[in-house]
């Protein structure tokens, strides 16, 4: 995949992104947008690790559960799971790629 089309495929995910950091996480939606632009930069820093043909929006959504955690810790948020998020969030790749 070029850059190129590996730009593309992530822009193509953008609004999964926002629309799940608002809804499912409780962000503003200038929070939300920040966290999509913080995936899809982590995305690109990372794109020589993502394997063609696996499940992108699933590899996109494990970087922002992953960053939103980071973000809760930093915050001083000690349980996140009862206190922002949904239990159902944490889902392994297989279950991440039958909600994409």
């Amino acid at each position: 995949m070029s850059e190129r089309e590996f730009g593309h495929a992530i822009m193509a995910h953008r609004k999964f992104l926002m629309t799940f950091a608002r809804s499912r996480l409780g962000r503003s939606r200038e929070d939300a947008e920040d966290l999509a632009q913080f995936v899809m930069l982590k995305a690109w820093e990372h794109r020589a690790v993502f394997r063609p043909g696996s499940n992108m929006k699933a590899w996109l959504f494990t970087i922002l559960r992953n960053g939103h955690f980071s973000q809760l810790r930093r915050l001083g948020v000690h349980n996140p799971i009862s206190t922002a998020v949904p239990a159902w969030i944490w889902v392994t790749e297989t279950t991440a790629r039958s909600i994409g």
